[in-house]
């Protein structure tokens, strides 16, 4: 049986796409111990399941400055 889920959250992520990964990879760099929740409408094992769009996710230079800092 699986624990139950935090029911208090610091931040909560809305959206598992590239934004909402990139703020919660931020987030976690400045504050390891941040308690957060990304939250995504998509089921958890949902990755073979291949949409329509196949355009390709690059970095901004803006974006990886932010990263890496």
């Amino acid at each position: 049986m699986s624990e139950p889920m935090k029911s208090s959250f610091a931040v909560v992520i809305q959206g598992g796409g590239p934004v909402g990964l990139a703020c919660a990879a931020w987030l976690l760099q400045k504050n390891p111990h941040i308690n957060l929740i990304l939250i995504d409408r998509n089921p958890e094992g949902d990755e073979q399941i291949q949409s329509g769009d196949q355009r390709g996710i690059a970095l901004s230079h803006g974006s990886k400055l932010l990263l890496d800092t």
